[in-house]
């Protein structure tokens, strides 16, 4: 209905769709962030020619983007995808945006790994980014090895899971695991071969996001692109020559 909620803005059925509507003299077209990070790996990035892929994004919240037999997964109301608010680590006390304990989101976003560090460590965590935290880890620091080992197979154990249940030929990972993958790609792959089936794993392949930070405006283009398409009357707006 273009209503959004977010946990994580403090969003409660915000009217935005009517709200750019009335900004803008172009058509607006809305779409998860899961589904058009997923699409722009479609169109220009890893997931070319694939019929089934994951796409996780892990930066302020944790989600995924599923791609099933060339189709995009999106449930009756639109929530597929929620991994972030699953619980893939037994008696984690975590408290998560959600307001429940225990959520991947809650041990592996970005916020969250920041959060734990800077309990573990006594420092001040307004004065932390996550790029701060994995930089100690490149450096031995035993706290950010833990927090980020947690986080690690936290994820793994996600994965492993959606692999089993999805049978993708790639997942592709986003967000802040692009800059953390040195760190974060062994600590998850090893979590998915201890918990999911060697049969499972045969094609399976593990891949980080090449379209940068900014995916989401590669993914906003492929969205307004495929909308365009199927409007004729927008695709001669669009097209009208200039003489």
């Amino acid at each position: 209905e273009g209503r959004l909620s977010t946990v994580n803005l403090g969003w409660t059925k915000v009217p935005l769709l009517s709200i750019l509507k009335e900004a803008f003299p172009w058509p607006v077209f809305m779409e998860r962030d899961k589904e058009t990070c997923l699409h722009a790996e479609s169109w220009l990035g890893a997931a070319q020619n694939c019929g089934n892929a994951l796409f996780l994004i892990a930066e302020a919240g944790i989600g995924m983007g599923i791609l099933a037999d060339r189709r995009h997964l999106m449930g009756a109301r639109g929530f597929s995808g929620e991994i972030g608010h699953c619980k893939f680590v037994p008696g984690a006390e975590d408290l998560c945006s959600c307001g429940q304990k225990g959520c991947l989101e809650a041990i592996a976003s970005g916020a969250n790994i920041v959060r734990q560090f800077a309990e573990r460590s006594g420092t001040d965590a307004s004065n932390l980014r996550f790029i701060d935290v994995l930089e100690r880890v490149r450096r031995g620091d035993e706290s950010a090895l833990s927090v980020f080992g947690r986080a690690g197979r936290a994820l793994g154990s996600a994965l492993s899971t959606a692999i089993s249940i999805f049978d993708p030929e790639i997942v592709i990972l986003g967000g802040d695991l692009i800059v953390a993958e040195d760190v974060m790609l062994p600590l998850i792959w090893e979590q998915i071969r201890l918990q999911t089936r060697p049969r499972s794993l045969e094609v399976v392949k593990i891949a980080v996001s090449g379209l940068g930070l900014d995916i989401r405006l590669k993914g906003a283009a492929s969205l307004a692109f495929r909308n365009m398409l199927e409007d004729s009357e927008l695709l001669g707006r669009v097209c009208t020559p200039v003489l």
